[in-house]
Order: C-alpha cells, then structure tokens, then sequence
C-alpha cells in the first residue's frame, strides 16, 4: 500500500513536519511505502515547506501587535536571494489584560520587513494567515515609515506612538513613504490562507471579526474606516481594492499591495503546486492529512480543499483528521474528528491521533 501522509498545522500546538513526523515508525512496514510532505496555505509551517540545504533561519527582535518585546523567525536562502517569514509570529500570545482587539498592531511586520531588505533579497515571502489584529496594516506603514493624517491634515502617527485599529476612524488621508534602493527592487509575494476581501460580504469585518471577538459597535466601526481605507489606497496607488486576499491579515495585505510590488498569491494553490501534491496524490493509495480546526473558513480557499479536490479527481481513499470540528461532514473522503473539546496535553493529542491512524492502516489493509 502507497501512503501518503500531509498535514497542515495545527496552530500554535504542533507543526505540519511534526505531525507528519508522528508516523515515521510505519517507515519499517514492508507493506506500506510512505511519503511524507510538508503542507501550509500560508497559515503556518510556511517555515518547513520552503525550507532546505540553502536556507538558514534567524531570529528578529520585534515588538508584537501587544506591544510587547518578542522575536520573529525569519528563512533566508542567499542562493535565491529570498527571505521567508509568517506574520502569525509577530502577533504574540494574548494575555488577560489584553481586552480590546482594536489595540492590536502590525507593527512588529514592518520590522521584519526592514531586516530583511537589508540582506541583498529580490523576493520576500509572507504568509498573512492567523492574525489577531484588525489594523488594515497602518501598524506596519507606521514601522516602515508612511505618514497618517487626520481631517486637519495633522500628522495622527508620532514617532513613539503604537499605532493600531483605533486610530483608523480618524485616518483621512496616506503619504507614502519613498522606498530605499534596496526596499525597491524587493518583490513582495502575499501569501494569503484566505480568499478574503477587504470590505464587503466577504471582507475581513464580516468573515473574521466574530473570530476576534470584536463586538458590534466596533465592526460598524471598522467597515467604515476600511471603506474609507479602500478609497485611499485606490485614489493613491491607481490599482484596484475589491481583489480575493486583500482583507487577509487582518488587512495587511492590503497595505502591503498599496506600498509595494507586490503580488497576490491563494496560499492553498501555490504551495499545492510547490510541494508537487498532485503527482504524490495521483501516486499513492491512502492519502491522511487535516488541520487543527475545520469549520467554514476550511473553505474559503484554504488548503485542505484542495486535497479534497486532488483526491477525488483519482479517486483515491482519504482520511482528513481534526483535534475539533463545527462541521460534520465534508464532501469526499472521511473526516476524523478527535473532538478535544478543550487544549489538550501533546501527549494525550499524540496517542489519539496514532490510534486513530493506526486504526486507519488496519482497516485498509485488510481491505487490500
């Protein structure tokens, strides 16, 4: 039996490499041929699918969307000139204390941004996927320098201020910064785990905001602010807003549109294409992956999708495993919900999962 195994992450619990390192021991099998491959639509584990003898990885001192000290990782390879780096990283965990969402800032990505365009890199890498803020980028145009005005055109971002989504009501008007040489000849490609949009029925406040636990008044709030955000960036740049991706990063992506040349990429389909999962699918028999969650954001363009398409287009057998899901069935293949209903030990995560799979094996063996 050909199997193979791919997870996405499960996020901020274990990584795709880890989970699919859980099953090495099937490697002694004479019965079973195993291929394992790193998966990510740009919502985490970007880090291992990129990854190999070129690249190296370092860490960035930031402060978080908490204003907080942390660190960011970051990959490089010097053979290709591109660096790496999931905007996830620079969120930081939150705290108690940490009640409002709109106080949350995308400050620590420009910072990560401005180390690594002085590395000599023509391409930057960035996954937008699992955000905590919700401030249309304005945190990192802060960091990288663009200036924010009020309707008295005074200047609403001081050199020490922590800038965030509470400030985007008042934001009437953007002076973009100049880019350095280096910044210029950098390529940014977005890696977006969602086909949000900015604003709209699909938009980042409409899709998300329930997730970030932002309350009534302030979704009113911010669908103003980021239709007034919209106008500025098509007014300014001369380039069109109501594109699939944009809203994802809790907007970043849209700012990193506006400053940049950038290019917008379905995080799902190009690491798909990347790590060649349509020729392991069509070449093996079983195919097992999932994610830590499934509900309907699963989707909305992200990465399990197409596995699922993948797999019934050669009608193989799949198995999609979740520590929860909202949704109770998917349609093609089985769908394995370990139901955690609460954060589990990774031990105790580890020995249901394998029993799981095993149980798995066992079955489509015999059917063999």
């Amino acid at each position: 039996m050909k199997l193979l195994v791919s997870f996405m992450p499960f996020k901020n619990f274990m990584s795709s490499k880890e989970l699919n390192n859980l099953f090495s021991f099937f490697k002694g099998k004479s019965n079973i041929k195993i291929n394992f491959i790193p998966f990510s639509d740009g919502g985490g584990s970007l880090n291992e699918v990129f990854e190999d003898k070129n690249t190296y990885t370092r860490t960035v001192q930031i402060t978080n969307s908490l204003n907080r000290k942390d660190s960011c990782r970051v990959l490089i390879n010097k053979k290709k000139k591109f660096g790496l780096f999931e905007i996830n990283e620079t969120m930081g965990q939150i705290k108690k204390k940490d009640i409002d969402p709109l106080k949350r800032s995308s400050f620590g990505i420009g910072q990560v941004i401005l180390y690594l365009s002085k590395l000599n890199l023509n391409r930057i890498y960035i996954g937008t996927g699992g955000s905590i803020n919700t401030d249309c980028g304005i945190g990192m145009a802060h960091a990288l320098g663009v200036k924010f005005y009020d309707s008295k055109k005074k200047i609403l971002n001081y050199k020490n201020t922590f800038f965030h989504a509470r400030y985007l009501e008042k934001i009437n008007d953007i002076k973009k910064i100049q880019l350095s040489k280096k910044l210029k000849k950098i390529k940014i490609f977005i890696i977006s785990d969602s086909s949000v949009k900015l604003c709209g029925k699909k938009g980042q406040i409409n899709i998300f905001s329930k997730q970030k636990k932002i309350n009534k008044l302030d979704q009113i709030i911010l669908t103003k602010s980021f239709k007034k955000m919209k106008k500025i960036f098509e007014k300014k740049s001369k380039k069109k807003f109501n594109l699939p991706y944009l809203g994802s990063g809790g907007g970043v992506a849209s700012m990193l549109y506006f400053i940049f040349n950038s290019k917008l990429l379905n995080g799902a389909k190009f690491i798909f294409k990347k790590q060649k999962l349509d020729k392991y699918i069509k070449e093996n028999d079983l195919i097992i992956s999932g994610e830590g969650k499934l509900d309907r954001t699963t989707f909305e363009g992200k990465g399990l999708l197409e596995i699922i398409k993948a797999s019934k287009k050669y009608k193989k057998k799949l198995y999609l495993i979740c520590a929860k899901s909202t949704i109770n069935k998917i349609n093609y293949g089985n769908l394995i919900n370990l139901d955690f209903k609460k954060i589990t030990s990774k031990t105790n995560f580890i020995v249901r999962l394998k029993k799981k799979v095993n149980s798995i094996i066992k079955f489509n063996e015999k059917k063999n």
